[in-house]
């Protein structure tokens, strides 16, 4: 005979198990990969070495177990990016600091951004192939930042500072 305090324990349990068989459980797996500017993998038959740009060690060893050093692991797939620009943005820009009158000197056509701190642009422009240059002397002493870009998509970026 099945006493009353039992009962509700009983009813519990089998609320449980309905609840638990009726549930499915899902579940996703994420590709492992290590995005590097550099990186190589060399193996021999004692072990291997894989590396990536900014490790200063990583290293295999197999035995009766697998010890691996290091924040690679053999699993991951290393994954070299190249440099996009092989040939910097050639400006000169001075005085820096300036009073007002800023130079800009380039071998070819030009965007001029000049943003304040806050990121709110300030000045656009362009200036054609040489030299040219920008009037500060109406903004407020402060820290600026100077993109310059051309056609081919190089840009240069720099911190120009207008003084009093």
């Amino acid at each position: 005979m099945i006493r009353h305090s039992h009962i509700g324990s009983i009813i519990v349990l089998v609320s449980l198990l309905c609840i638990a068989s009726s549930t499915t459980v899902m579940s996703q797996t994420i590709d492992r990969q290590v995005i590097s500017p550099a990186g190589e993998n060399y193996e021999t038959a004692n072990g291997s070495l894989v590396f990536t740009m900014g490790e200063l060690t990583v290293e295999t060893f197999k035995r009766d177990v697998q010890l691996t050093q290091g924040f690679h692991q053999g699993w991951a797939v290393i994954t070299s990016i190249s440099s996009a620009i092989a040939d910097p943005l050639e400006v000169r820009v001075y005085p820096n600091p300036t009073i007002g009158i800023l130079n800009i000197e380039s071998e070819s056509e030009i965007q001029i951004f000049l943003y304040d701190l806050s990121g709110k642009l300030k000045i656009k422009t362009s200036q054609p192939l040489g030299s040219g240059q920008i009037d500060l002397s109406d903004f407020p002493a402060g820290i600026y930042v100077l993109e310059v870009s051309d056609k081919t998509s190089r840009k240069k970026v720099l911190k120009i500072e207008k003084v009093e």
